[in-house]
């Protein structure tokens, strides 16, 4: 499955936060500096598994875990409309 970013967003990093404004709802989503990085990622256009694969070695965690983490934020991401996904 491939992810893409809606291109309605507005995007500011504040410290080690990561503030997201989706300019076609006017809703407002913040990410911690772990959510900040998987959506820094994304924002590269990297595919899951090497997303998942830099949480491994980033923040050591097992890459059950990093899979777990990814797959729970992009359905946060989805949800909140700012991605789409395909396949």
């Amino acid at each position: 499955m491939n992810y893409t970013l809606k291109p309605n967003l507005s995007i500011k990093k504040v410290a080690d936060e990561l503030f997201v404004l989706n300019r076609e709802t006017s809703e407002i989503c913040s990410f911690n500096s772990t959510g900040a990085f998987i959506f820094e990622c994304l924002q590269q256009g990297k595919p899951f598994e090497d997303i998942a694969d830099q949480l491994t070695e980033n923040f050591e965690v097992s890459i059950e875990t990093a899979h777990k983490d990814l797959d729970g934020f992009l359905q946060l991401c989805a949800d909140n409309k700012l991605l789409e996904t395909t396949e």
